[in-house]
């Protein structure tokens, strides 16, 4: 609804301007009295008219591109418990056309806030295992190791990272 509204009034500022040139141009005493200074007047009017409707292709564009991440972002978003639901009056918040690009940081903010609990859960599982877990290069260089592989090889992850298998 705004949009309309910001459209509508947008338009009828450039036939304000174009019809105020019409009528400028239909004064023949005062496009006399002028002579070359109603080019410069014609070019500032027409400069006014392309201003505004370059401000309006951008702000339709700007508003797209913040739809199109918002549809990006609600599609990306996992259908999983362990991912948090948006909060409360944030869908309200983002379909206002000022506040959809603080809803969208909400929902990004929540969804990194979401894989960060679901990491630290991962984490404590591979961490806390009895069985001894270890990642590894192709050449055998260790990256990543449990407490149950350093607890069988006798040392700390600090002496044991970095080295071969």
């Amino acid at each position: 609804m705004k949009s309309r509204i910001k459209s509508l009034l947008i338009f009828s500022l450039i036939f304000t301007i174009l019809a105020s040139v019409g009528l400028l141009l239909l004064d023949d005493a005062l496009v006399e009295s002028l002579g070359p200074k109603m080019y410069l007047i014609g070019l500032t009017f027409i400069a006014c008219v392309l201003l505004l409707l370059s401000g309006y292709v951008w702000d339709r564009d700007t508003a797209s591109d913040i739809r199109n991440l918002k549809s990006r972002i609600d599609s990306a978003r996992p259908q999983s418990p362990d991912f948090s639901a948006p909060a409360p009056g944030g869908e309200d918040l983002a379909a206002d056309g000022q506040n959809e690009i603080f809803g969208i940081a909400r929902q990004i903010e929540q969804m990194a806030q979401s894989l960060q609990k679901v990491d630290a859960r991962y984490r404590a599982i591979v961490e806390d295992q009895i069985d001894l877990v270890c990642r590894y290069l192709p050449d055998g260089t260790l990256t990543f190791i449990n407490n149950a592989y350093c607890q069988a090889m006798g040392s700390t992850k600090d002496e044991l990272l970095g080295k071969p298998f």
